[in-house]
């Protein structure tokens, strides 16, 4: 069976106001699989972590947890969900940073050089609870059998997807960054959206 499409995008709205345009396709190749008992807070818990241990192993300082921008990347995860599309573009026109304002989200950050960071950046990643699904033939025709994941071989899946790729790479290991929140939604066809906002 055909592996499902694992797609990946990023955006940097930072100081320089240049974004990266998000270059990957929509999901596609979805195994016929089920959310399981996968929840959706214990993957971003799980990313958080995944994403400090990526760090510290770069020898940048871990970066800490803001509600704030957790709550606006897990509404645009859910948005994309919804509305199955995979974009740093939300269906109403919003970037990132739009995202961010309208949610009073504040970015502003003295740099060490002296600089002020002023905004946000995002890393977007799409994948699937069942990477594999079985079709187990029988005297009833035939069934398919989702192989889940669990929530730590999924949160490892998309920081490693981050890692590999230079542009998210770059982001999640931004040295100038100090927060980020983790947004995931888990559709109940197995669909997992996560969105990262840096500040």
């Amino acid at each position: 069976m055909k592996a499902p499409t694992l797609v990946l995008a990023t955006v940097l709205a930072a100081t320089s106001g240049r974004a990266v345009p998000a270059r990957a396709p929509a999901g596609g190749g979805a195994p016929a699989g089920g959310s399981g008992n996968v929840s959706a807070a214990r993957v971003e818990a799980l990313v958080h972590d995944e994403a400090n241990a990526a760090r510290r192993r770069a020898g940048r300082a871990a970066l800490g947890r803001r509600a704030d921008l957790a709550r606006v990347g897990r509404a645009h995860s859910r948005d994309m969900a919804a509305r199955d599309y995979f974009s740093h573009t939300g269906r109403d026109g919003r970037s990132p940073q739009q995202r961010a304002s309208a949610a009073g989200v504040n970015c502003r950050q003295r740099q060490p050089d002296g600089s002020v960071r002023i905004g946000v950046s995002e890393n977007l990643f799409q994948t699937w609870v069942a990477r594999r699904v079985e079709v187990i033939r029988d005297e009833r025709g035939g069934r398919r059998v989702p192989h889940n994941r669990s929530e730590a071989q999924i949160a490892q899946e998309v920081v490693r997807g981050w890692l590999d790729s230079a542009g998210h790479r770059r982001t999640l290991l931004d040295s100038h960054a100090r927060h980020h929140g983790i947004g995931v939604a888990v559709r109940r066809d197995g669909a997992v959206f996560v969105t990262e906002v840096v500040c």
